[in-house]
């Protein structure tokens, strides 16, 4: 009995030992410091796959919307459906960002707004759905905003801002245009206007072949009605024609042409001009006495570039330019590819009740040289190449549109300068949005990639070098170090 008492105490004794010891006492601890912060981050997870917090950290925002945004989705009174063509759970580095981007989207509507993904590879039905006519041409990553029965489609070269670097001849992306294409394109299917766009015809003008099928389908799917006008058949200009364009014309207008025109504009219409350099020079008086109207006239020349910088490497009458941003244009861009260009002269007498806009203008080395020799000299730049009238002497406020280059447009064109054209469209349609008062489509600017790159020098570079791999390493040894010796002495 007193050997099972004594046993008992020793064991007692021994079990008391150990939970003095030291190893025991700081291993307890340790024990309960990882118990603690395992428990904490199951905690934080589990609240964080029921309450999703995302902080947008990027410099430009790219993950958020702004106030246009939020006030025109918060307004939003119809259903909008924004199909991707793509796996949500299978996004490359581009578009990973658009999906939290349209997640605002979402979140201001107040459910007016429903994001659906569809992947076309397995759903092979979604893209007939969508376009049984095959009219938007859909394809796999592409995006479509949908509201009674109006359709915007959206690819990549909508969502992402791509930049043309001269001297590789390549595109790189710069920023993201996603919340401009989605906010505009909301715009677009909620609208129930649809204004109409007219293109003259009987003067040569290239109209509807295959050169310019693009522009074409461009401007349907931006919310215009295209038809054409032969001028010369016409009475009159109808009563809802909301723009007049003439593309490339060869030979002038009648006079009578030319008063139908005039009417139009004095009672509040909009028109574009949009002329070519011509070889054989025919005169364009009639076309004149318009554009006189609002200040401009024309010049007969064709503008070539001297600085290899500004022009496509071998051909001198294939202009770079740049486009800096204004109400017209809303976003600055360079690389505006204007080909045999005729330059437009602005008059000098300036009216209070006219507003000209340049919007394309040369550098001081281009010269327009004059097609026929006898007329006099060069012109020497900068010379204007568009632009942007608004004048309110008239009976209701008119505007109009001239350009020396039409070839920005041409898909004939666009095969031999491919790498050059990615902005053409963009600058027409804005300067039509702006026709219409509805250059808010657009005025969302680009949001730039910021890749964070740090410049350092040699010299920065070795400090920080040391640090990393000397100091920081023996001072994270000096402190293992300590520690081990004040232990060891407990």
């Amino acid at each position: 009995m007193e050997q099972g008492v004594i046993n008992m105490k020793k064991t007692i004794k021994f079990f008391k030992n150990i939970l003095k010891s030291r190893s025991l006492k700081y291993g307890s601890n340790s024990l309960i410091q990882i118990v603690a912060v395992i428990t904490i981050a199951i905690l934080v997870n589990l609240i964080a796959e029921q309450n999703p917090i995302k902080l947008d950290l990027t410099s430009s925002k790219l993950y958020s919307i702004g106030d246009t945004t939020k006030d025109i989705v918060g307004k939003l009174n119809k259903k909008v459906v924004i199909y991707g063509l793509l796996d949500d759970g299978n996004i490359d580095s581009d578009y990973k960002g658009v999906k939290d981007l349209l997640d605002k989207y979402v979140s201001y509507s107040k459910s007016n707004i429903i994001v659906k993904y569809v992947d076309p590879d397995k759903d092979t039905k979604i893209i007939k759905q969508l376009d049984p006519k095959g009219i938007m041409s859909l394809k796999k990553k592409d995006f479509v905003v949908v509201s009674n029965n109006k359709y915007k489609k959206l690819s990549n070269t909508d969502l992402i801002q791509v930049k043309l670097d001269a001297n590789s001849l390549s595109q790189q992306s710069t920023g993201s245009l996603a919340e401009q294409g989605f906010t505009g394109a909301i715009k677009y299917v909620i609208t129930n206007v649809t204004p109409a766009i007219y293109f003259a015809s009987g003067h040569g003008e290239d109209i509807f072949n295959s050169n310019y099928g693009s522009i074409k389908g461009n401007l349907e799917k931006n919310n215009f009605i295209i038809k054409s006008l032969d001028l010369v058949k016409a009475k009159f200009i109808p009563s809802d024609a909301d723009i007049l364009v003439f593309l490339s014309p060869k030979k002038d207008l009648s006079v009578i042409e030319s008063e139908k025109v005039t009417k139009f504009l004095k009672n509040g219409g909009k028109a574009a001009f949009l002329f070519d350099s011509i070889n054989t020079n025919p005169s364009f008086s009639q076309f004149e006495s318009i554009i006189k109207d609002y200040n401009l006239y024309l010049r007969y020349d064709r503008v070539k570039e001297n600085d290899k910088t500004m022009r496509v490497p071998n051909d001198p009458y294939a202009l770079l330019l740049n486009v800096a941003s204004s109400d017209i244009i809303p976003l600055d861009f360079s690389g505006m590819l204007m080909i045999n260009a005729r330059s437009i002269g602005v008059l000098k007498n300036e009216k209070k009740q006219i507003k000209i806009t340049t919007l394309v203008k040369t550098v001081d080395t281009s010269i327009g040289e004059q097609v026929d020799k006898k007329s006099g000299k060069d012109n020497k730049g900068p010379l204007d190449l568009a632009v942007a009238v608004e004048n309110n002497a008239t009976i209701k406020p008119s505007k109009i549109l001239v350009m020396g280059s039409t070839l920005f447009l041409n898909e004939n064109t666009k095969k031999k300068y491919l790498p050059y054209f990615p902005t053409g469209n963009y600058f027409f349609i804005s300067a039509l949005n702006w026709f219409q008062d509805r250059s808010g489509d657009v005025v969302i600017g680009a949001k730039a990639y910021n890749k964070g790159i740090m410049a350092i020098n040699q010299f920065n570079s070795n400090v920080v070098g040391s640090v990393v791999i000397i100091i920081v390493p023996l001072l994270i040894l000096g402190y293992g170090l300590s520690v081990w010796i004040i232990r060891r002495n407990l």
